[in-house]
């Protein structure tokens, strides 16, 4: 039977703030890599699959995203940045 351990040192990075733009709709979007050890974490927004770590997945500023990855238990992060003025 498989233990249930933590996702080991799951990381959010917050790409470089020139990666942030706004869309058409005034939303601010930005590029943020999301990693995990192990890798081969699924990264959920929404319940919605938007990517296997490593990856790079572009998110409003604020944004909750879920990695799981069968027999470790699911990590939830919030991610807010900021944008340069």
């Amino acid at each position: 039977m498989a233990t249930i351990r933590n996702l080991l040192s799951l990381v959010v990075l917050v790409a470089v703030l020139a990666a942030c733009k706004s869309t058409a709709t005034s939303t601010q979007m930005c590029y943020v890599d999301i990693t995990s050890n192990p890798s081969g974490a699924m990264v959920l927004r929404d319940g919605q699959q938007i990517g296997t770590t490593p990856c790079t997945v572009q998110l409003p500023i604020t944004a909750t995203a879920t990695a799981t990855l069968k027999g470790f238990k699911s990590t939830v992060n919030t991610v807010h940045s900021s944008l340069g003025t």
